[in-house]
């Protein structure tokens, strides 16, 4: 089921299946920001990854000396959400635990995803609660995409993302869909990330190590920008189909895919999160269309 809330600025549109964000238009012009979905393309427009982000080595993890699969980012985002509370500016989505989820993630949780719209911004909030007795091992991120370039006239290649602050960071390669030891310096002391099919042609581009708590996608020949503002996320990762430069994801994350190398245990995932019973954990990023 799909939930739309506007205002004289904007408007969103959230789906039910996978609480995904689907539309989000800048009403003075009526433009749509979000990626519009081709599924021999890319068939999601803004999936919400948990508990797990990325790939797991062999779809396989262990806890408690069990093995577990769990595909690519998790099952949240091929769940039924139901909708706890909606409001003129706001849609609130609830994903609580069930005997299928307990066969791939042993852990009792509760997660909360809520939209509200301000003006020309959307403010997604992230949840978790953990109501299990032992303490809960988890990872959550965003992966929306955004329409890119925004309008038919322009080209990918007319677009750059600048960071809030000079960055001097690598970015770290996957392979098959795990992280590698491979890296490369891709931001040298500078704001301006100039967009190219060519450098997607390895897969996703992973930043970990930067200082921007903003960034702005922005064109060399169009007046509209989408920035987002990034809360407390760690990690970053950037990703598009280079043979179909439409548009872009920039995906805030707490939690990274597996390491050729890893262990395979729950626990020793880099960038994962640890909440002790009767504890939740609540993270938030900001979308603004000017």
């Amino acid at each position: 089921m799909l939930s739309t809330i506007s205002n004289k600025y904007a408007e969103i549109t959230a789906n039910d299946f996978g609480a995904e964000l689907i539309s989000f238009k800048l009403l003075s012009c009526n433009i749509e920001f979000m990626w519009d979905v081709d599924e021999k393309i890319w068939g999601r427009h803004s999936p919400v990854l948990f508990p797990i982000v990325g790939k797991l080595k062999d779809g396989i993890y262990k806890f408690n000396g069990n093995s577990y699969n769990l595909n690519q980012h998790g099952f949240a985002r091929d769940s039924r959400f139901k909708i706890s509370e909606k409001g003129k500016k706001f849609i609130a989505y609830e994903l609580q635990y069930d005997t299928d989820t307990l066969n791939v993630f042993p852990f009792m949780f509760k997660l909360a995803i809520t939209y509200i719209l301000e003006e020309n911004s959307l403010i997604i909030s992230y949840k978790i609660q953990n109501i299990d007795s032992k303490t809960m091992w988890f990872s959550i991120g965003a992966h929306p995409g955004l329409r890119c370039p925004f309008s038919r006239h322009e080209k990918f290649t007319d677009y750059y993302i600048e960071f809030e602050k000079k960055e001097y960071a690598a970015r770290y390669f996957l392979e098959n869909g795990l992280l590698s030891d491979k890296k490369e310096l891709i931001l040298d002391n500078t704001k301006i990330l100039q967009l190219d099919p060519a450098i997607f042609r390895d897969d996703a581009i992973i930043l970990k190590t930067l200082k921007s708590k903003s960034l702005s996608l922005k064109s060399m020949t169009s007046r509209h920008k989408i920035t987002m503002d990034l809360g407390n996320f760690p990690y970053m990762g950037l990703w598009m189909k280079p043979e179909f430069p439409l548009f872009i994801c920039i995906e805030p994350w707490f939690g990274l895919a597996d390491k050729y190398n890893c262990s395979g245990r729950l626990q020793d995932k880099e960038g994962i999160l640890s909440l002790e019973p009767a504890k939740s954990f609540e993270c938030s990023y900001r979308i603004i269309i000017e």
